[in-house]
């Protein structure tokens, strides 16, 4: 059963983007791409033009998934604990095939054991111990 989705994150998607490599066959539509980028810093852009650049980075965001710099290569659950009588934490640290790594951390509900009382923090040390 699938409890969460994650996606990349807004600054792996931008570094990815910066980093793909230029295609042969899209060199025109990335030069307009960059066109629109550095006109819409400085000015409105028409409805058109708008529209436009949408479709551009649309295009150029299935490229860089297609490339699969952003698969998921490893998930690797970290549970945290501070040495105090609080309930540890969690954090999932996700690589992706780019050479990215995103850093999630996992709500309490998502990962605590539901017939555990939350409250009995001992017991739940001593579980979490022997795993």
């Amino acid at each position: 059963e699938t409890v969460a989705i994650a996606y990349p994150s807004q600054p792996i998607l931008d570094t990815a983007m910066n980093q793909l490599s230029p295609s042969p066959y899209t060199q025109n539509e990335d030069e307009t791409l960059e066109e629109l980028l550095n006109l819409s810093r400085n000015q409105q852009l028409s409805r058109h033009q708008a529209e436009h650049l949408e479709e551009l980075r649309q295009g150029r965001l299935e490229r860089l998934y297609e490339t699969g710099s952003l698969c998921v290569s490893d998930l690797v659950p970290i549970i945290v604990d501070n040495g105090t009588s609080t309930l540890p934490s969690a954090i999932l640290a996700i690589s992706r095939l780019g050479g990215f790594v995103e850093i999630l951390p996992v709500p309490e509900w998502v990962w605590l054991p539901n017939h555990l009382d939350a409250q009995n923090s001992t017991a739940l040390e001593e579980r979490l111990r022997y795993r």
